[in-house]
């Protein structure tokens, strides 16, 4: 499946494939990669297909239960997603207008391969008040098969058929889940801003008391009387704040991937605690150090108030499978042995369960590293030889659970107006952009030391002569 996008922002073209497991997006600032980032967040976001499924004309149902997914069917309801997208979804997400600057002229377009739909296996299950019910596909298959129930409300299955078609467009519907380049102050400053939200929830509470009042007296409404608060962030922002206020309710582990956490926790040195002595209001978060010491973050390093989010996020909020983790900037405010530590956990987070990851990243150490496991993987599944060996052998301390393939990885280059593929080969991944900065600073070392060596050389040539 491959998503077009054209005006987008910075973004005046380009073109992505949307199967990979792992997206590294690479390039200049104020290219696009966030704007993108988010955009992907949108359309795997599993509220994005609830809202749009209803919007779709009623599907026809064959006699036997049983429905065809037809090329004219995918290019509808494509079409009709990628406009949904625009007008809805998108300019939410952004909390901007339709027609501000970056979405002016905004194009989307999906184009799928028919023979990746074909592939494709769903096991959907749907629960309505009569029970449950179940959409399945088989492989070598374009049919949906419906099993379940002996009679079904019509309405909610036809938006059943179009969430599990676009499950199967997309390979399965993901959780999806941004940490913005900002996150560093989301655990020092998150109770300040929960106390500015309830102040603005106080305010609007008490504007709608007041006009149900003047309303009650004359008898006129005019919705427009009432001003609308807009917040100064955009959805992303708004739902990583509320994901934090929650955990004073529920603040049970999932361990689910307790041994990323336990990675997080080597490289920051600590783990992260949460605690709410009153049981009221937003929680209090801190760095444990030891078994008898707890910093507050205001006195943590700034890797700790970086890495925090990322921590609770496989600590609580990460589901068991089916999860696309976007993070804004992984390397920011991590000396270069822990950013190594971190891609290594996350490479290892899309080996299980159908998991994703985008990054948008700036490190030319990361680029590499991702390099490396990919040697590693031809190295094996291409000409069959013992990693564990060559790794031993060279005393390389690269980590024998992680590898990449070609086809999961998607490597994309921002160069301030169009996205380029920069594709993966036997011998990896040429990160075009940091290996010309990376010669740049070489080639002036070179030049410079070469000038100190000619002047510390000068009497010997001169005492010569």
């Amino acid at each position: 499946m491959q998503l077009i996008i054209k005006n987008f922002g910075p973004l005046k073209k380009g073109e992505i494939d949307l199967s990979k497991k792992f997206y590294v997006f690479v390039g200049d600032n104020n290219t696009g990669k966030t704007y993108l980032s988010q955009l992907l967040w949108c359309i795997f976001n599993e509220e994005t297909i609830d809202q749009f499924a209803p919007t779709i004309e009623p599907l026809p149902v064959a006699e036997n239960l049983s429905f065809e997914i037809t090329p004219a069917l995918l290019d509808t309801i494509l079409d009709q997603f990628a406009r949904f997208l625009t007008n809805d979804i998108i300019p939410k997400q952004f909390n901007v207008e339709n027609n501000t600057l970056i979405l002016e002229n905004l194009v989307l377009k999906f184009q799928y391969h028919l023979d990746q739909i074909r592939m494709r296996t769903l096991d959907a299950v749907y629960g309505t008040d009569g029970g449950l019910f179940f959409i399945s596909k088989n492989v070598d298959s374009m049919s949906l098969n419906i099993k379940g129930q002996d009679s079904f409300d019509n309405k909610f299955l036809q938006t059943s058929l179009v969430k599990s078609i676009l499950r199967v467009i997309f390979n399965n519907v993901h959780n999806t889940f941004f940490l913005p380049a900002s996150r560093i102050f989301f655990p020092i400053f998150y109770y300040y801003i929960f106390k500015v939200d309830r102040e603005d929830n106080k305010k609007i509470s008490q504007q709608l008391v007041d006009y149900l009042e003047k309303r009650n007296k004359n008898g006129q409404i005019n919705l427009q009387e009432l001003p609308i608060v807009k917040r100064p962030y955009n959805e992303l922002m708004g739902k990583l704040f509320e994901k934090i206020n929650e955990l004073w309710e529920t603040s049970k582990p999932n361990n689910h991937y307790a041994k990323i956490v336990a990675e997080i926790s080597k490289i920051i040195g600590g783990d992260i605690v949460l605690s709410n002595a009153e049981k009221i209001g937003p929680i209090e978060i801190s760095f444990r150090i030891s078994k008898e010491t707890n910093l507050p973050m205001y006195l943590s390093s700034s890797a700790v108030n970086q890495l925090a989010t990322l921590y609770l996020y496989f600590q609580y909020w990460a589901k068991a499978d089916n999860n696309f983790l976007m993070v804004d900037e992984p390397e920011e405010n991590l000396h270069p042995r822990n950013q190594i530590a971190l891609c290594n956990a996350l490479l290892k987070f899309v080996k299980h369960n159908n998991n994703r990851v985008l990054i948008n990243t700036h490190s030319p150490l990361i680029a590499e590293n991702i390099n490396n496991y990919l040697y590693l993987h031809i190295l094996k599944a291409q000409y069959g030889l013992n990693i564990e060996e060559i790794l031993a052998d060279n005393s390389l301390s690269l980590r024998t659970d992680i590898a990449i393939s070609a086809e999961e990885l998607g490597v994309y280059f921002f160069n301030g107006h169009e996205l380029i593929s920069y594709e993966a080969e036997d011998y990896g991944v040429y990160f075009r952009d940091f290996q010309k900065v990376n010669n740049e600073i070489k080639k002036s070392g070179q030049v410079l030391t070469d000038y100190i060596y000619l002047k510390e050389h000068e009497h010997e040539n001169v005492f010569e002569q």
